[in-house]
């Protein structure tokens, strides 16, 4: 079976980028590899685990700290030891990490949010974020570092070579505002995703240099191993990715958590939470939902929603590889959820009275097309947002309905993205300046070739690509290659020009749909022009 080699346009710009990527500590906001995408010929709680661990012994970095949460300051001071493991079969000078707090601190040079968004991140007027590091070491030595908006350079004073391994320290201080961003406070609780310091992933274009973009998701993370300790005054309580035993001992409590195999770490501490849980049969995975919002109705209302979101995914994607996950109340400025491994913030305005729970968007979908499987959502966006927008129609429509609810999308997306720059779904992050330019085509456009190729593969071949895709990848960073090859070898045939069209085309391709008549029970077809 012949395989898919699709050469992106920008690839032709310039090797240059490449070289950038190797040069010294710095980096520039436009900075982007050039992207090339080729295809080659080609019910139990730990499955995706076991699977993972039969198919190969891969090394994950291990991260362990302690955080003293100060609730008068509403700081958290932590001491964070990771030990790396140099896999990418090259002596290295340099270290990079991600520091993604730091996007938030005045002078960064980055801005999380798009200007028209800064009075609902900030509704009592704006604060910035302090985030120090006050010590770094590796190998026990001190060390020169720089910091370039969300990018830590570690300049080492030894080589570190392939298969070697070291200890990097570093010793730091983050002062939360009272923000509604993915991390934030409010009178009720504080909540952080993504303050720890992690390593940069080191993948065939060299360090990926982290840039924080207001639009998308700007997270790119190896998976690790985490055990983090909590410190705080004895009546908070902490929430987290992970297992989290608490002691409390002469006014202070301390939370031990371990989170094995997440891809990030995000927490929160509150004094005021009461919970609510749920495990059934189908999933084998207990919902834990935190609140504040004293509200007993609406909380079995959000945790039943959530469990048959989460019956859905686990039937029709494969099993979730942890036992838990938590669901935690917080104040967020798009009004939604933010999802972590094993963590799914959502804003307060679910407890509102009135409030019609199914007219949110709990996107658990991403809990495994993120978390579990990695994608480099700043080079190759659609890969992340196709599997949960497509899937969120399959869940919410009969296969009857399917065609009709697509059809109308169908048509309304070809007037939305006439007359729009970047309608390939080739194009990386930064070319987008408005959310809705985004939303149109990297998320609209890539569930309409979700659909494509459903209707293409036929719904018992799109069924196994979907589980296949999850068991095959679960714990990697993949690209769109691993997308189209495991596409193709579900199927059976070549995929090359179907995928040629949607991801480099600038127009939406066209799309047959079904109907059934009611009197006749004959089906007919109407395409699309």
């Amino acid at each position: 079976m012949g395989g898919i080699f699709i050469r992106y346009k920008k690839f032709l710009t310039s090797i240059l980028a490449v070289g950038m990527l190797f040069s010294g500590c710095n980096i520039k906001k436009d900075e982007q590899p050039p992207i090339e995408v080729s295809q080659d010929e080609t019910e139990n709680q730990e499955d995706i685990q076991n699977q993972q661990t039969q198919k190969e012994e891969q090394y994950y970095t291990s991260y362990n700290a302690t955080l003293e949460y100060v609730p008068e300051t509403s700081t958290i001071k932590a001491i964070e030891k990771i030990t790396y493991k140099n896999t990418t079969g090259k002596k290295l000078s340099e270290l990079y990490m991600n520091v993604y707090a730091n996007a938030f601190t005045e002078g960064s040079g980055y801005s999380p949010y798009l200007e028209n968004e800064e009075v609902s991140v900030f509704p009592n007027g704006k604060e910035y974020m302090n985030f120090n590091i006050t010590s770094l070491t590796v190998g026990g030595k001190e060390v020169p570092y720089s910091i370039n908006g969300t990018s830590l350079c570690i300049q080492l004073s030894e080589a570190l070579y392939n298969d070697a391994e070291t200890e990097i320290t570093l010793q730091f201080d983050v002062v939360i505002p009272n923000m509604h961003h993915e991390t934030g406070k409010n009178d009720n609780i504080l909540w952080a995703g993504n303050i720890l310091p992690v390593m940069a992933v080191y993948d065939n274009y060299g360090w990926n240099k982290s840039v924080y973009y207001p639009i998308g998701e700007s997270h790119y993370n190896d998976v690790g191993n985490y055990n983090i300790v909590v410190k705080t005054p004895e009546q908070y309580n902490v929430v987290a990715t992970g297992i989290e035993n608490s002691t409390a001992l002469d006014g202070i409590r301390t939370t031990v958590i371990e989170a094995k195999l997440v891809r990030d770490f995000a927490f929160a501490i509150s004094d005021s939470l009461v919970s609510k849980s749920v495990k059934t049969d189908e999933t084998g995975v207990r919902i834990n939902l935190y609140y504040y919002t004293y509200d007993e109705a609406k909380a079995e209302e959000i945790i039943n929603y959530a469990n048959s979101i989460m019956e859905y995914y686990v039937k029709n994607v494969g099993s979730y590889p942890y036992n838990h996950i938590d669901i935690v109340e917080a104040s967020l400025y798009n009004k939604g959820d933010m999802q972590f491994s094993g963590v799914s913030f959502i804003d307060e305005s679910w407890f509102l009275e009135g409030s019609l729970i199914s007219n949110f968007d709990l996107n658990l979908g991403y809990q495994w097309f993120d978390c579990v499987v990695g994608t480099d959502c700043v080079k190759e966006p659609w890969l992340r947002e196709c599997f949960e927008g497509f899937l969120q129609y399959m869940m919410n429509y009969t296969e009857s309905e399917l065609d009709t609810v697509m059809e109308s999308e169908y048509n309304l997306l070809k007037k939305d993205i006439e007359g729009l720059q970047y309608t390939e779904l080739s194009n990386p992050l930064i070319k987008y300046t408005t959310k809705l330019q985004f939303d149109n085509i990297q998320k609209r456009k890539s569930t309409m070739m979700m659909y494509a190729l459903y209707k293409e593969m036929g719904a018992e071949k799109f069924s196994e690509f979907v589980k296949s895709y999850v068991t095959e990848y679960s714990f990697k960073n993949i690209t769109s290659n691993e997308f189209f090859r495991t596409a193709e070898k579900i199927y059976g045939k070549s995929l090359y020009d179907f995928f040629n069209e949607w991801v480099n085309g600038t127009k939406i391709p066209k799309l047959t749909f079904e109907k059934e008549t009611t009197t006749e029970k004959t089906e007919t077809q109407e395409t699309a022009k």
